[in-house]
């Protein structure tokens, strides 16, 4: 009797482990929701509204990764929310040194996020534009660029990241970057569903003198970027 008792709980322990690896993951999806509720805010009034905010969901997200250090999401996530360190109006960003520091740390778990899954464009995007806010326009800039081109020239957030970086930077690009801007730039303003997303990202970053003078092609642009340009000089 007593080897059948020792004999069900060895076959027990199994379910048991399996039940708190399941209890595990689900509690990491909870952590990981209420940092994502933060950045949702975020991204709708384009600040973060406290540093406390910010540590939040940096501590959210970190504890997801604790439970559950296989998911992909969560290291993304928390490389993302050192893109969103810039925003914070209380505590702003006061030094170069800073401010590398910051990227630094956000560059970290985005690698290892694309380390886990090396195809998803998203990641690459959010690696380029933490780069880019933090200036870091190097030879792995270029390098993560071509890979989110290569992987998501389709994506949304893909192209509008890309164009936005493109025109931040087009003062210190190389002819091969601004090339590069320039593609992106057409091939979102050929396509239907990307044309309105080219020209909100040129509205947000006030870049249509830059536009009309530099990226504008008289076959490709459509009438309405045309138009925007013909304004532009008669203001002039």
């Amino acid at each position: 009797m007593r080897v059948l008792a020792k004999l069900k709980y060895i076959l027990i322990l199994p379910f048991v482990g399996a039940v708190l690896w399941v209890l595990a993951w689900g509690l990491a999806d909870v952590f990981s929701h209420q940092a994502l509720r933060y950045e949702r805010q975020w991204i709708t009034t384009g600040v973060v509204q406290t540093q406390q905010d910010w540590d939040a969901a940096i501590k959210w997200t970190q504890f997801a990764i604790t439970l559950n250090p296989l998911n992909p999401n969560y290291y993304e996530l928390l490389g993302r929310l050192h893109f969103w360190r810039f925003f914070i109006p209380d505590s702003p960003v006061e030094s170069f040194e800073q401010a590398q520091a910051i990227v630094n740390t956000g560059v970290e778990p985005l690698k290892r996020s694309i380390e886990m899954r090396p195809t998803w464009p998203l990641a690459w995007a959010n690696l380029l534009q933490l780069k880019s806010i933090g200036g870091q326009i190097d030879y792995e800039f270029e390098q993560v660029w071509d890979k989110s081109v290569e992987l998501g020239d389709w994506e949304p957030g893909v192209q509008t990241i890309l164009l936005e970086s493109g025109l931040i930077h087009w003062a210190i690009f190389n002819e091969v970057m601004r090339a590069k801007t320039v593609a992106m730039f057409v091939s979102m303003t050929s396509k239907p569903f990307s044309e309105l997303r080219a020209i909100n990202v040129v509205d947000r970053l006030n870049a249509w003198p830059l536009v009309c003078d530099v990226l504008v092609d008289p076959i490709l642009t459509p009438d309405r970027m045309r138009a925007a340009c013909a304004q532009l000089a008669a203001e002039q």
